[in-house]
């Protein structure tokens, strides 16, 4: 700060654009800006000039003046020297200064402490290039040996912006936000929930460049890769909502017209129980199962089997699996997945039917085996997801199935999803265990397990409580004793890298969460708290 005495700096013009330098009392902050009212030539606590074009004027409390400074170019030198005795501040290029001090400002500086200052472009303006230099004011001492280190730590500080701005473009544009916006939400600190809110993808696909915009607009450090580790997981627990919002609108009756629906073969009846005739549906099997497991109930002198017992003895014959099991897209004629796929409009009812399709578009298989055309597209109805023809189911769709028929049979259940890593499953509740049924992941590309409960109504906890953290059971269990560690340190790896590479996603929600200090408690109060904000 320039405190006393005759001081002075200096400012080299690498590349021209528009520009302000000058001097600022402490008042003035980093976040103030143009677009809030706060620009240095706005306020009434900065002394400076605007350089744009081939004009100089001086400019204090929104109020501008002539310089009479000649015009600076590329290379040229513009020197500011404060005599904090005069309380005075003139402005200079390549060492000339206007006609009779209408190029400094007189007597109408306080007596505190200035600072220098540089800031560059303004709305929709580009800025320039700066190198910024040492001067000595004429009749001033020698300036110390602590004002040139703080010059040199001014211009490295300036580097340091100018890249860190440098960087929040490039990774704006690739996040497909407007560099202007987010450049403004960086300036501004308007919070990363600001940002989400008017770019919902960032949280939905957080990967590095997203992260950088977030954690910019958040105002950097800890906090801003913790609110973005909350976003990102808020957003999924609200997107399972979404999900199965869709099915509280099943009645029983609608949920069994579903099953009605579709005819299965007469091998398949004869696998669950029922004469190996043509006509049976799926509905036919599950009641069917319920009437056996209820004669046996009687037969044993035990009560009728409640839901738990009814979806334990329907997990044992497998028949879920028959109904809803997860198979990749094919030819629903022969099977085969062999063959050239093209994308088609809706042509059917069903095709059409937006509760039926979810992308409002349809697949074209064009089958290499039988050469036959058949057509499929992602749904979550089971008046389509339970076609017994070869039709494919992913795990989002035998996800969203199981949460379905769980809500029909009345037995709690909840999404389970590998996180960076593109797969969910389900666990439903075992009331004689008073816990969750743990499921299977493979050990490749996720960084976190995360459970979110399903409102259907059903036996457990509830959606809330059911919702949790699960990173550690899982690796517990399904990596015991020797392999613990090998897979715990593929997963540590994982969440320590800042490029998202090594994520099957290449998304750094597991990053986020690390570095900004989200435990296992944490990351469950946060999918405890997206489910009470989505109910409100």
């Amino acid at each position: 700060a320039f405190s006393s005495g005759k001081q002075a700096f200096a400012v080299r013009i690498n590349k021209p654009g528009r520009f302000c330098v000058g001097v600022a009392t402490g008042m003035l902050q980093r976040d103030w800006h143009e677009g809030n009212g706060g620009g240095a030539y706005q306020v009434g606590c900065a002394w400076v000039i605007i350089v744009y074009a081939d004009e100089i004027c001086k400019w204090h409390n929104g109020v501008w003046t002539p310089t009479g400074l000649p015009a600076a170019r590329e290379g040229d030198v513009i020197q500011v020297e404060v005599d904090c005795e005069a309380h005075t501040v003139a402005f200079l290029v390549n060492g000339q200064g206007g006609e009779g001090s209408v190029n400094a400002f007189t007597g109408s500086l306080p007596a505190e402490p200035l600072f220098p200052i540089v800031s560059f472009g303004g709305d929709e303006v580009a800025g320039a290039s700066l190198t910024l230099e040492q001067h000595t004011m004429e009749g001033a001492e020698k300036p110390a040996e602590g004002v040139a280190a703080q010059l040199a730590v001014d211009e490295e500080m300036a580097r340091r912006l100018a890249n860190e701005d440098a960087e929040l473009v490039a990774a704006a544009e690739a996040a497909h936000v407007p560099p202007a916006v987010a450049v403004e939400l960086a300036a501004a600190q308007l919070g990363a929930a600001v940002a989400v809110s008017q770019f919902p993808h960032l949280a939905a696909d957080l990967d590095r460049a997203a992260l950088t915009v977030l954690v910019a607009a958040e105002g950097g450090g800890d906090d801003g890769y913790r609110v973005a580790a909350t976003l990102a997981l808020r957003h999924k627990v609200w997107q399972c909502r979404n999900k199965e919002r869709f099915y509280h609108g099943y009645t029983q009756e609608r949920s069994e017209a579903a099953m009605r629906r579709w005819v299965i073969s007469p091998g398949v009846a004869e696998k669950f129980g029922l004469p190996a005739e043509e006509g049976h549906t799926w509905l036919d099997v599950v009641q069917h199962v319920k009437a056996v497991a209820a004669r046996e109930a009687e037969a044993e002198g035990r009560p009728a089997p409640g839901p738990a017992e009814l979806w334990n003895k329907m997990s044992s014959l497998n028949l879920m699996n028959w109904m809803f099991g997860y198979k990749q897209s094919r030819c629903l004629e022969c099977g085969s997945q062999k063959g050239r796929t093209t994308v088609d409009a809706p042509r059917t009812d069903d095709e059409k039917n937006r509760q039926f399709n979810l992308e409002g578009r349809v697949y074209v298989l064009h089958c290499a085996d039988c050469g036959k055309q058949t057509r499929w597209w992602r749904s979550q109805a089971p008046e389509i997801c339970l076609n017994p023809n070869n039709w494919g189911r992913r795990c989002g769709e035998q996800s969203d199935m199981k949460v379905w028929f769980a809500g029909y049979m009345g037995v709690g259940n909840r999404y389970v999803i590998s996180v960076d890593n593109d797969h969910i499953w389900t666990e439903s509740w075992n009331d004689a265990e008073g816990r969750f049924v743990q499921g299977h992941v493979h050990g490749n590309g996720w960084t976190e397990i995360i459970a979110i409960g399903s409102s259907l109504p059903g036996t457990g906890p509830g959606a809330v409580m059911a919702s949790e953290h699960l990173t550690e059971r899982y690796l517990e269990n399904l990596w015991p004793g020797d392999r613990n560690g090998p897979q715990r340190s593929k997963v540590d790896a994982r969440r320590r890298d800042a490029t998202g590479k090594s994520t099957q996603l290449h998304t750094l929600i597991g990053y986020a969460c690390a570095r900004g200090g989200l435990d296992a408690a944490g990351v469950t109060a946060v999918l405890r708290a997206a489910h009470e904000d989505y109910d409100a």
